[in-house]
């Protein structure tokens, strides 16, 4: 948006159109880096912007202007404008890391949780003091806002705890549950798109209504089979698969943040597209999709050197 070279405090705010991508979009996320490269990754991350009280009803392809400008001691400020609208905001990018971080971890849990990778309780917990930050930064009020925040740190660091008691003492109820829920979650959003005779929805229906029964009946020996056999049955379901996929890796954190951001927006035109009922819709959205979620595999798997494995028992985490 600034070009390369430009001084700085810049004369004027540089401002770009970008367009929301699904109808009643509420959220933006805005990824910010500093370098002279035109890709975006190959510069540094500076951390992202949210804006998460868009009015709503917005038609998909709203145009959305964001401007940009940089002060004297190098702080940048990002503006966002719906034009013929009242609606605008400005937010300045912090630079102690803190904040950014925990916003971050707050706005992205919403996104899964409106995505269906987040559901339950889990997602009851979440939701509360991220709809909160919304609306202190709606009101313009930092200071509440960073305190809601902080109820989101204390949410992530006992989960962390969760994850590290879970990862010492794995249980296979609790990793047959969570791969039923994730599985699920992805299922039920193309259930209403695929016949019901689809081969890969009935083996689906199968292995979920068994395993719901070798968790009544605590049947460890069946369960732990059936957890073994949760992520291919899952992938066997057509589109279902390429969806709970895209949830694993856009948390991966060695994926990087543009190639993230990418999916995450291929994956809402995506899922917009089913929830449309319009076939044609997803024809189109499907391709783009599964380029965005192939790019983003290639680059975890050159990032860490390795083949990926994405169904371990890490599955859903």
């Amino acid at each position: 948006i600034i070009p390369k070279n430009s001084l700085y405090p810049t004369d004027g705010t540089y401002v770009k159109e970008f367009h929301t991508v699904v109808p009643d979009q509420r959220i933006i996320k805005i990824p910010v880096y500093e370098g002279f490269s035109k890709r975006a990754s190959d510069n540094v991350f500076m951390g992202n912007i949210w804006f998460p009280d868009l009015p709503p009803g917005l038609p998909e392809n709203t145009p959305i202007e964001v401007s940009m400008d940089l002060d004297s001691d190098m702080v940048f400020t990002i503006g966002c404008r719906i034009r013929g609208t009242d609606w605008a905001r400005k937010v300045t990018l912090q630079h102690d890391g803190w904040e950014n971080q925990v916003l971050d971890s707050a706005m992205s849990a919403h996104l899964e949780i409106q995505q269906g990778a987040i559901t339950g309780h889990d997602a009851k917990i979440i939701e509360e003091p991220v709809e909160k930050i919304k609306e202190a930064e709606e009101k313009g009020n930092r200071e509440t806002a960073k305190e809601h925040m902080k109820e989101i740190q204390k949410l992530r660091d006992d989960r962390e705890k969760e994850k590290s008691k879970a990862d010492t003492a794995p249980d296979w109820r609790e990793e047959l549950e969570r791969r039923m829920e994730i599985g699920k979650s992805a299922v039920d959003r193309v259930r209403p798109i695929l016949p019901d005779d689809n081969k890969g929805l009935k083996a689906f229906d199968e292995w979920w209504e068994r395993s719901k029964r070798a968790l009544d009946s605590n049947d460890e020996e069946e369960g732990c089979r059936l957890k073994d056999k949760g992520f291919d049955i899952t992938t066997g379901v057509p589109i279902a698969g390429d969806i709970m996929i895209s949830f694993i890796v856009v948390k991966i954190p060695s994926l990087d943040p543009a190639i993230a951001t990418k999916l995450e927006q291929r994956l809402h035109e995506l899922l917009a597209a089913i929830d449309s009922r319009n076939v044609r819709r997803v024809e189109e959205a499907l391709p783009p999709f599964r380029d965005s979620l192939g790019e983003a595999l290639k680059a975890i798997e050159k990032s860490e050197g390795r083949p990926i494995n994405l169904h371990d028992g890490k599955l859903g985490r």
